[in-house]
């Protein structure tokens, strides 16, 4: 993935690791790679929020897989995140194309977080019907619509900044 090469001081000591930036082809398959592992959660939340939406009682099980599936997500997500962290080890035409990027998988992030309250919450008292669990079901229905799109956006926004990129570097030659 990324390579450190450790450069010395006149001294002989080495005093600081000096990263290497990745080549644009590098980095490139990374974020593909980690956009096949969000489209594949997508798929994951996808068949979520069928089965909640799909039925009016929903199990504690059906709680479980909705947290599993947020877990897969969540994964995904901050692996994609990740690679944007360091900024030095980005090739430099990246730099200034993905911040719309980034945002959206932040706002992902906290959309996801707001999930597993509302669904480990929900995992307690789904079973009673009261209208306090009616609207926890509809907010959970509605908040999985909204990590789909939110899902959906990521992937746009990725192939966005591949699209970018591939004309700034072709502008550039």
């Amino acid at each position: 993935m990324t390579e450190q090469m450790k450069w010395q001081w006149p001294s002989g000591r080495y005093e600081q690791e000096k990263p290497i930036r990745l080549s644009l082809m590098d980095f490139t398959v990374l974020v593909r790679q980690h956009v096949m592992e969000v489209t594949k959660a997508k798929n994951a939340v996808q068949r979520t929020y069928e089965v909640f939406s799909d039925q009016g009682n929903i199990w504690p099980y059906e709680c479980d897989y909705l947290l599993t599936s947020l877990h897969i997500i969540t994964t995904a997500v901050h692996g994609l995140y990740k690679l944007f962290e360091e900024t030095e080890l980005l090739p430099s035409v990246i730099v200034p194309l993905c911040y719309q990027l980034v945002g959206e998988i932040c706002a992902t992030e906290a959309r996801i977080c707001k999930l597993v309250l509302l669904a480990g919450a929900f995992r307690s008292n789904c079973r009673v019907v009261s209208s306090k669990s009616v609207r926890q079901h509809y907010t959970i229905i509605c908040d999985l619509e909204a990590l789909l799109q939110a899902s959906e956006n990521i992937i746009l926004c990725s192939q966005f900044l591949f699209d970018q990129t591939r004309f700034c570097s072709a502008v550039k030659v």
